[in-house]
């Protein structure tokens, strides 16, 4: 399987049964300051392309890390007939067009961004994982890396310029089309 899902943990504890003399708002409030509130936990991609599916759909996004500050990053993936999921986000300051796509030896990814004209996309592929994160490389442009990575249902793409991390985006699902 392409995700190996982890599901939200979450840890709840009961109020000890109260003295005679506690009254149920004691209680009550003792159990809310002993619930451990959920966390979400990592879903871990492989290099395979089984997560793609997983993208498909509308998505509520922000880049909230970029060089020029926080950004929409609203997108909508859908399938075409390769098997190829894309979508592409309007920041408000450029167009990002994300398409991944099957590989023989994992997931290719076509970016573009027409941020100051440009025209030209970056090929990506898959190259390895790291702590459940598909790690993405462009051989023409060796500074870049790209990574993916899942918590439950939601996903977050890390672009790092020589290591450090140039954009965060964070998707969330978002309407009627959702993904699953």
């Amino acid at each position: 399987s392409g995700i190996r899902e982890s599901s939200s943990r979450c840890a709840t504890t009961r109020a000890p049964d109260a003295e005679p003399e506690m009254g149920s708002l004691t209680k009550s409030l003792l159990t809310a300051l002993l619930f451990i509130p959920c966390q979400l936990q990592p879903a871990e991609l492989t290099l395979g392309s089984d997560w793609l599916p997983g993208l498909e759909g509308n998505w509520a996004g922000e880049a909230v890390h970029t060089p020029v500050g926080p950004a929409p990053y609203d997108i909508n993936f859908s399938r075409d007939d390769a098997g190829c999921v894309s979508g592409t986000a309007y920041t408000g300051f450029s167009n990002h067009s994300w398409t991944f796509c099957p590989a023989e030896d994992g997931v290719s990814v076509k970016f573009l961004s027409d941020f100051r004209g440009n025209e030209a996309p970056i090929l990506l592929k898959s190259i390895r994982t790291e702590q459940g994160k598909v790690v993405f490389k462009s051989a023409r442009i060796t500074f870049m890396d790209v990574v993916l990575a899942r918590t439950d249902d939601q996903f977050s793409i890390d672009i790092m310029h020589h290591g450090k991390l140039h954009v965060r985006i964070e998707l969330t699902p978002a309407g009627p089309d959702s993904p699953h």
